[in-house]
């Protein structure tokens, strides 16, 4: 029986406020991320040093990327939304993520749902013609015809990849 923990909106710590880092649009328990991008995980109450990422990882003088983090929590709400996390070797109910730094910072306090609601319809048009892809559900690229085309964003298309040419 998986115990539910009751997420709270937003914590203080050090009068600094925090609100909870989300995946997915699922809220992930424990973990709070700050504006300024201060991370906790209020289950050990301590800090989460982020770490950077390189463009190259053999480049390591060179500007970072972005900061990310890596957090643990329980698998099944990402399972249950067809996510295909693998668990940690140790614990088959648990996932263990990487985040970016500042994506986790602008879903807790500036979510992309509320972002859409001010845009104008052609706005919102324009948005989706720079991000909608065409995948062929077959897999097949010599299969053209329109029954085997789909309209697809390049996240779900990723995850819809067969083996062509097995």
């Amino acid at each position: 029986m998986v115990r539910r923990i009751p997420i709270q909106s937003m914590i203080t710590i050090d009068s600094i406020k925090y609100k909870p880092v989300r995946k997915h649009g699922i809220v992930i328990p424990n973990y709070y991320v700050s504006k300024c991008g201060k991370v906790w995980n209020d289950k050990s109450k301590k800090f989460i040093t982020p770490y950077k990422n390189y463009r190259n990882n053999k480049v390591v003088d060179k500007k970072p990327k972005c900061m990310s983090f890596s957090m643990t929590t329980e698998g099944q709400p990402y399972w249950d939304k067809g996510y295909k996390y693998k668990p940690k070797k140790n614990s088959k109910r648990l996932v263990e993520f990487r985040m970016k730094l500042h994506l986790a910072v602008i879903d807790a306090w500036r979510p992309y749902s509320d972002h859409l609601k001010t845009l104008s319809r052609e706005q919102l048009e324009e948005l989706a013609v720079e991000s909608i892809c065409v995948d062929h559900k077959d897999d097949n690229p010599e299969n053209n015809h329109l029954d085997n085309l789909q309209y697809s964003t390049p996240l779900k298309n990723s995850n819809w990849r067969k083996q062509w040419g097995k």
